[in-house]
Order: structure tokens, then C-alpha cells, then sequence
């Protein structure tokens, strides 16, 4: 019986950060979307900034994982 290999703790830092900024991002379109709100210029900033937030993010994952073979 093979050994589970053990968790890499940068994977799951990254993986973690991937998921609060996808969050973050999500919710924001969320509440425009619900509450019908004006696209003010501050909430679209916000926006742009969560998704660039959870794309940073997800490549900082990708390149770890490709690094290490990490999956």
C-alpha cells in the first residue's frame, strides 16, 4: 500500500489565498448584481481590483504547482 504523500504547506497557503480572493471577487459582483445598484466608480474599482486580486492569486498557484509538481 502506497503512503499518502504529506500536504505542502505552501499549497495550501496559496490554494487558501485563491479561494478568500475568488470570494471576495464573487461577492462584490453579488451585491451589484443584487441590490441593483449604480455602477459607481469606486464599486467597479473594487471589482477590478478583487478580480485582479484572484488572478494574482491563481497564478501564484499555478507556478507553484508547476515548480513542484504539486497537484
Amino acid at each position: 500500500m502506497r503512503k499518502p504523500e504529506p500536504v505542502c504547506l505552501d499549497c495550501e497557503r496559496l490554494w487558501r489565498a485563491y479561494q478568500r480572493a475568488s470570494t471576495e471577487h464573487f461577492h462584490l459582483i453579488h451585491e451589484l448584481n443584487r441590490n441593483n445598484l449604480p455602477q459607481t466608480e469606486a464599486l467597479l474599482r473594487q471589482i477590478s481590483t478583487a478580480e485582479f486580486n484572484r488572478r494574482r492569486a491563481k497564478d501564484a498557484l499555478d507556478a507553484h504547482q508547476n515548480e513542484t509538481g504539486h497537484r
